[in-house]
């Protein structure tokens, strides 16, 4: 889809971004004194260029001038729009039409005027007459004198604004008239007793006519002058509208773009329809409402109507946006910024809150402190913007939405129609929000329906600072005492941090010591001592796992203590149990997580009275959810460094009952560890296979292909062997052994013997003679190999072979 600024032309002052304030504040005082005001308002054809006539302001010009021509109709008027903005440059239009219509104005600008040297009365002979002389009082003159002053030869068109502010300074100007003494009395009071008197004598004079514009009732600080004025108004005047709801995108329109009305209809028709066709799929607007939405959005093209609506029905609630005014200062802006986007149309997310001249603009309706709501939440880097553009833009349609806050924020469907894009549709705003609710800081539901953001932090940023108070004493108790419940039942003691003091016992069994830090030489001292006085007899019974980053566990322990403070201490919206509940059970998963993150490396005793470092335990979640301990655990069997089977050949060489022989592996650092003394009785009660004749071996080197299965059977398993858990195939084997003939034989018949029934699999075994009894032997297996048969053939190598799996499958 075509850009917005390829079908629409911004105006030149929107194109060029330097754009005074006084460019949209519309003066009625600016018109007397062109210093005051841009050109765009005083001259009548730059004027005109910018100005959307409606209906509303046709229907009052030709009605004034009736009156001003032939003394028909009301001679005093009082100026309205249904928006409550607009007001003063509908005069400036009638201000303009005096020149065609040979009509000498008066123009009354309240902000212009200083009580305590200027009175409305004596202005207004000082711009009919040329000087102030009968007029010079500050007494309010009397009907005779007003009658008097007004009948001239031409038509007289009296135009008065701002007369809040000349009374009590509405806009915080401390010298209103309300402060300058006359006599009794003060300038308020004399000019209500003139207004009074210059409404009802006005009816009297068929060819002068009165037009005012008051403020609404909640822009006044004085609010009892400004009463007695509607209440004297109220008796004479006659109501005229200018302009309506349906008139607004017009306005705004024509004063930012440069491109006839029916020209803009045409060429968006295309961009329009399918909009509203992508909010009709994802259900955020309701097909019985989708033609009218989009006859709507024809009139408000760039903008969606949604911008319009929430610009004039919220944030024009505020005194200081002043409608009209504030939305063309805005919207200025925000079209200045999207120049070089690609944007198809301009959404409440198109209002970028990063752009320093917007965002000062709405927090200077929405107050100061709302700039630390959008620097945390929208536009600084530990907010929204984690999630990415569309975070973003999630979180700037809210915030538009969110002010003043008894509007209560805004709709899902609100948001979706707001932030969608072409790459991110409707399914994914509404994943994104709920991301946002578990994320930000001042983001709250209200209504369990209305998200929005308010000055008050939220359960994410009471959470956040709970966690940033928790000491690191406690998170260590707690990570200490974690450790302890999930060291599981594998090991047959497990050791939590031990420092120098702590004894780690001297058994023969293994035993698991988890490290508070990379300490390989205190590992080196326990493993050759119990104590300063005493050294230690079975150095390779111990497994040591050693801390790495700390991050995602860290995290984790402090929300749990954090959540636990926070329940202590206060109360609690329901909102905020299940916030705190999604915080708990994220964190207690973290944990799991954690654990396999920071303890990952393990180190077993080596022959050399050092340790080494042997693997690096599964950062990957463990599926049968297993304790941590029994996950280091089953990582060492299938490392081969822990022996929960032991063939029997394995033990030649080996004297004695099984009791002696266990506890010669428990002492002798680097020999095979047997994950229990039944371990070693099991292997030494198999009987010993018989061994195959006629070795297809000859010579000092041959390769074996395609080795026929021979009459031996693999070894038999102990009977009733543990049940192992399901063992996925791997896609390769390479091993490499020392073996005597006989052994040789069963083993590679036991090989081939177990592969017979997966023909896709491919081996190669290289025979190597040694010496007249002994050979180096190489297996290289490629294809779907079962895991169980991979295993078998990993545990039936030496101490001192060498094993290697590709594990692609």
């Amino acid at each position: 889809m075509e850009s917005f600024h390829k079908l629409v032309d911004p105006r030149p002052d929107v194109q060029s971004g330097v754009l005074d304030q006084s460019a949209y504040a519309a003066s009625l005082g600016g018109l007397l004194s062109r210093s005051k005001a841009g050109k765009q308002y005083w001259d009548k054809k730059e004027f005109d260029k910018l100005t959307y006539h409606t209906k509303g302001l046709d229907d009052a010009l030709d009605d004034i001038r009736v009156r001003l021509h032939e003394g028909r109709g009301n001679g005093f008027r009082q100026i309205e729009t249904s928006f409550g903005g607009g007001k003063t440059h509908a005069m400036i239009a009638m201000y303009h039409m005096c020149r065609d219509w040979d009509v000498i104005p008066v123009v009354i600008d309240g902000t212009d005027m200083d009580p305590s040297t200027e009175t409305v009365w004596g202005e207004i002979q000082r711009q009919l007459d040329g000087a102030i002389t009968s007029m010079d009082g500050k007494v309010a003159p009397g009907g005779t004198e007003i009658l008097k002053l007004l009948d001239r030869p031409k038509p007289v068109l009296i135009l008065i604004d701002e007369i809040a502010h000349y009374l009590d300074g509405s806009k915080g100007v401390s010298a209103g008239a309300s402060n300058v003494d006359v006599g009794e009395s003060n300038m308020a009071v004399q000019t209500v007793n003139f207004m009074q008197k210059l409404f009802s004598k006005v009816g009297q004079l068929p060819h002068v006519c009165v037009v005012i514009s008051l403020p609404d009732k909640d822009q006044v600080l004085e609010k009892s002058y400004y009463e007695q004025i509607q209440r004297v108004a109220g008796r004479q005047r006659q109501i005229i509208t200018v302009a309506t709801d349906d008139d607004i995108p017009h306005i705004i329109r024509r004063r930012l773009f440069d491109t006839d009305e029916m020209i803009i209809s045409d060429r968006a028709a295309g961009i329009i329809r399918s909009y509203v066709d992508e909010c009709i799929a994802g259900k955020s607007i309701p097909r019985d409402e989708a033609e009218a939405y989009a006859e709507r959005f024809g009139a408000t093209y760039p903008f969606t109507p949604d911008v319009i609506d929430v610009l004039y029905g919220r944030w024009g609630s505020y005194h200081t946006f002043q409608r009209t005014r504030g939305a063309l200062r805005l919207l200025s802006g925000v079209v200045h910024s999207l120049l070089k986007s690609d944007r198809p149309y301009i959404t409440l997310s198109d209002i970028d809150l990063s752009v320093d001249a917007i965002r000062k603009e709405l927090t200077h309706h929405a107050g100061a402190n709302t700039e630390s709501v959008i620097s945390t939440d929208i536009t600084g880097a530990g907010g929204a913007i984690q999630l990415g553009d569309i975070g973003v833009r999630v979180a700037r349609a809210i915030f538009m939405y969110s002010f003043p806050a008894e509007h209560k924020g805004a709709t899902r469907d609100d948001i979706k129609r707001a932030a969608f894009t072409a790459t991110d549709g409707q399914p994914v705003v509404g994943d994104t929000l709920d991301q946002l609710r578990r994320s930000l800081f001042f983001l709250e539901l209200a209504d369990d329906t209305m998200f929005r953001f308010t000055h008050n932090e939220n359960m994410n940023k009471i959470l956040d600072r709970a966690k940033r108070s928790v000491s690191d004493a406690d998170a260590d108790a707690m990570e200490r005492r974690i450790l302890q419940e999930r060291a599981g039942s594998k090991f047959r003691r497990t050791y939590v941090w031990p420092d120098h003091t702590t004894r780690v016992d001297d058994i023969a069994g293994l035993q698991l010591v988890i490290m508070e830090q990379g300490d390989i030489e205190y590992c080196k001292q326990l493993v050759t001592n119990v104590s300063p006085k005493s050294g230690r007899v079975n150095q390779n019974a111990l497994v040591f796992v050693m801390p790495s980053s700390d991050g995602v566990l860290s995290t984790s322990i402090r929300q749990l203590l954090a959540i636990q403070s926070i329940r202590q201490r206060m109360p609690l919206k329901s909102e905020d149990v299940g916030i705190l509940e999604k915080a708990k059970k994220s964190a207690e998963g973290g944990i799991d997580e954690g654990l396999r993150q920071k303890y990952t490396d393990v180190y077993l005793p080596n022959k050399d009275d050092t340790v080494r470092r042997c693997s690096v335990a599964s950062s990957h979640p463990d599926k049968d959810r297993l304790p941590f301990g029994d996950v280091i655990w089953k990582k060492l069997v299938n490392e081969f460094q822990i022996a929960e089977r032991l063939d029997p050949d394995l033990l030649d060489g080996y004297n004695g009952e099984p009791e002696d022989i266990f506890n010669r592996m428990m002492r002798t650092c680097g020999e095979r560890r047997p994950a229990s003394l039944d371990v070693v009785r099991a292997a030494m009660t198999q009987p010993a296979e018989p061994p195959v004749s006629d070795s297809k071996n000859t010579g000092n080197s041959s390769l074996i292909d395609d080795y026929p299965p021979p009459s031996a059977q693999p070894p038999r398993r102990p009977d009733n062997p543990p049940e192992e858990p399901s063992i996925p195939p791997v896609a390769g084997v390479h091993c490499t052994d020392i073996m005597k003939r006989e052994k040789m034989a069963v083993w590679a018949g036991s090989i081939f013997t177990t592969l017979s029934n997966t023909p896709t699999t491919t081996v190669r075994l290289t025979v190597d003679q040694k010496s007249e009894n002994t050979f180096n032997v190489t297996l290289d297996m490629t294809g779907k190999i079962p895991g169980d048969v991979a295993n078998g053939i990993r545990e039936s190598i030496s101490h001192d072979g060498e094993y290697r799996e590709d594990k692609s499958w």
